[in-house]
């Protein structure tokens, strides 16, 4: 298991979409296996749109699970694009809205290599937002998914295992698989007793030859005589 961390900001506005309050905001993603990347699509084809529908996805916002609080109205994906102190910006954010009532709540988090700009001054952030511009995501493959490389995602703070068959990119023969085993000590001797066996000098029973498979030559016997002492003692027979 793996989970993504990464930092955001809280943003309540009014119903003339006034940013009155900003508060910090986490973000995390929990991946069961390990993976390191989450899929999505657009829910519709409506440009004013930006909904999105996840898969194999698991949330926690400020620590607490999304399904055990109020589920948001809206999970959005989208570029966004704005000048700030330090000149043009362009951001893929997340974005989870909540319907207040008199007004919205969004999450919003940076899931681009890139973190959002300082947006915890309300009257600053209100600027921001007036003069951005948003769309959706240009990309995805034939069938319309878009893939968060959560590893890529600017200051995300990774706790866990994470899934890796490959050491992509490196060229080594010894290279790790990234799949590590702890040996049993007991296991690793009874493996080298057995690698000792199979080195070890062949026995007497398997270095004497098949009779079965010699042939006789009657020429070459040689008859002796024996003398067997008398046995000074029983042969528990």
């Amino acid at each position: 298991m793996a989970t993504f961390t990464v930092n955001g900001y809280e943003i309540t506005t009014s119903e003339d979409n006034e940013v009155s309050d900003v508060k910090e905001a986490k973000l995390q993603f929990v991946a069961p296996l390990g993976d390191a990347t989450i899929d999505y699509r657009y829910a519709s084809d409506d440009p004013d749109s930006a909904e999105i529908s996840l898969s194999d996805y698991n949330i926690l916002i400020n620590g607490q699970h999304l399904n055990d609080g109020d589920l948001p109205n809206l999970i959005e994906m989208f570029d966004v694009k704005w000048s700030s102190q330090e000149g043009p910006d362009n951001k893929q954010v997340f974005n989870l809205s909540f319907s207040d009532g008199d007004g919205w709540r969004d999450m919003v988090f940076s899931v681009s290599k890139d973190a959002l700009p300082d947006l915890s001054d309300a009257e600053q952030t209100n600027q921001l937002l007036e003069q951005a511009l948003f769309s959706t995501i240009n990309g995805g493959d034939t069938e319309h998914n878009y893939t968060i490389e959560l590893l890529e995602i600017a200051g995300v703070a990774v706790t866990g295992a994470v899934q890796s068959l490959f050491n992509i990119g490196v060229t080594s023969p010894i290279a790790d698989d990234k799949f590590d085993f702890t040996i049993n000590p007991d296991a690793e001797d009874a493996l080298l007793a057995d690698m000792d066996m199979t080195a070890a000098p062949n026995s007497a029973e398997q270095l004497a030859p098949n009779v079965e498979e010699v042939a006789v030559d009657d020429s070459a016997i040689e008859l002796i005589s024996l003398t067997v002492p008398d046995i000074p003692y029983d042969d528990f027979g």
